[in-house]
């Protein structure tokens, strides 16, 4: 696939999740009727407030999704980050002012955490593209067809 496709792939889906937050921001707040305006402010302090309760942790699933070769990889680590995160939380949430795990319950917490870490997995999946060298398959073939002797044509 071409990087272009590549890119918009991953920019539509980054718009998706950020349209996920903001439905569940509205939801779980009771913003209704809905003010789109108060429930995109809800869904980013939501985010800022996860990015600094956990500061540099969200950069390992980032990275490990920046380090793996296939899509599916990158896929297939997005629940193991959630329940990475959802374990960092139960064990150390409350010291860092979180809700506990037993309050919160699982789904308040997949809730929680789904989106975020789905968003570092593609950051992570955005970077190993925007940086990926041209692979074999990306270059045209210039060297021209080869004859039934074995000897390249430069003709045509």
């Amino acid at each position: 696939m071409a990087r272009g496709t590549i890119s918009l792939l991953h920019g539509l889906v980054l718009v998706g999740l950020l349209i996920a937050a903001v439905a569940l921001a509205t939801w779980w707040g009771a913003l209704w009727p809905l003010d789109l305006g108060f429930s995109a402010r809800m869904a980013a302090g939501g985010f800022v407030l996860l990015l600094f309760g956990w500061g540099p942790l969200w950069l390992a699933p980032l990275l490990v999704s920046a380090l793996l070769n296939r899509h599916w990889q990158r896929l297939a680590l997005w629940p193991f980050a959630v329940l990475a995160m959802i374990a960092l939380h139960a064990a150390f949430g409350p010291a860092r002012g979180f809700m506990a795990i037993d309050r919160l319950g699982m789904a308040g917490a997949l809730d929680l955490y789904a989106l975020p870490a789905a968003m570092a997995v593609l950051l992570g999946s955005a970077l190993r593209e925007g940086f990926r060298r041209k692979s074999t398959s990306d270059v045209p073939d210039r060297a021209g067809p080869v004859t039934a002797g074995g000897v390249q044509s430069r003709s045509g």
